[in-house]
């Protein structure tokens, strides 16, 4: 799973701009958001193994065997 979100800049990562913004209250607000759902989608995948199952089978499906 990819997590992609904004920070509130258009800033390209590792530039002076984005590590300005990155420091600021809003950044840190969306990047607890985005670490919370990451967390909660864990808990979900570890919690139904149905779920488990179909990740599981979804990642090999991307994969070269």
């Amino acid at each position: 799973m990819e997590n992609v979100y904004s920070i509130g800049t258009d800033a390209s990562n590792h530039t002076v701009e984005f590590a300005r913004v990155a420091g600021t209250l809003e950044a840190h607000e969306k990047t607890l958001q985005a670490s919370r759902c990451l967390a909660l989608t864990a808990a979900d995948v570890f919690e139904d193994e149905d779920l488990f199952k179909r990740a599981v089978a979804y990642f090999k499906k991307g994969k070269a065997q």
